[in-house]
């Protein structure tokens, strides 16, 4: 689980760090990525195994959230937080904003999913514009324009 995690939450960590990049554009970078790979026909079969046996196996399930989503979270955490020290968004609690931005972004598409509908994007552009806008509602939350 952990070589896994690894292999998807590293390049995406890299870009959520950046510190030179527009709070928007890392913001979307790791939206869009992080999305893809948990839209895909891989991470969904990966999601559903880890959901049907987390009831008898719930080391594995405990292992993917801290190596995966819990630790994607984390990494959004820490890097509002710098942009908070950095005076560039206005936010009181990093932690409850960081769940904020991962539920806009990653909520109803992976809820939709996990009941084997047919995916809300139809193209790469479709899904694109859902981060975009969920990037947009998140940052008019903390700020005004960037």
């Amino acid at each position: 689980m952990k070589r896994r995690s690894e292999k998807l939450v590293d390049p995406v960590a890299s870009a959520i760090l950046r510190q030179d990049a527009p709070a928007h554009e890392v913001l979307y970078q790791y939206g869009l990525q992080v999305l893809r790979a948990n839209l895909n026909d891989d991470g969904q079969r990966l999601q559903r195994l880890l959901v049907a046996e987390a009831p008898v196996f719930s080391d594995l399930g405990n292992a993917f959230w801290q190596n995966g989503p819990g630790w994607g979270r984390e990494l959004v955490k820490q890097y509002l937080e710098s942009l908070v020290q950095r005076q560039i968004l206005s936010i009181e609690n990093t932690e409850l904003a960081a769940d904020h931005f991962m539920s806009i972004v990653f909520g109803w598409p992976m809820l939709r999913t996990s009941f084997q509908l047919p995916s809300l994007f139809q193209t790469d552009e479709a899904l694109a514009q859902w981060v975009q806008s969920a990037v947009d509602v998140f940052l008019r939350a903390h700020m005004g324009t960037e």
